[in-house]
């Protein structure tokens, strides 16, 4: 259970952050291996604020072209 969102929130803002600078270059497997553990944790993270009623559902509908970062 989460009890306080706005930690969980802040580190997914930073880690959309990262991911989309990482994105952008051609990584080794070091580095894909903590791409896919970064996105495996955020994932995880939002479907528990989902669950919790810490974000909408509708942040399911958000796609790569949105600036919005719940």
């Amino acid at each position: 259970m989460i009890w306080e969102s706005a930690p969980w929130k802040s580190d997914l803002r930073k880690d959309a952050v990262i991911l989309h600078r990482w994105a952008q270059k051609r990584p080794t497997t070091k580095q894909a291996v903590l791409f896919e553990k970064k996105i495996m944790i955020s994932a995880y993270a939002i479907r528990k604020l989902i669950e919790a009623e810490k974000i909408g559902p509708d942040i399911k509908h958000l796609n790569s072209t949105s600036k919005c970062i719940a």
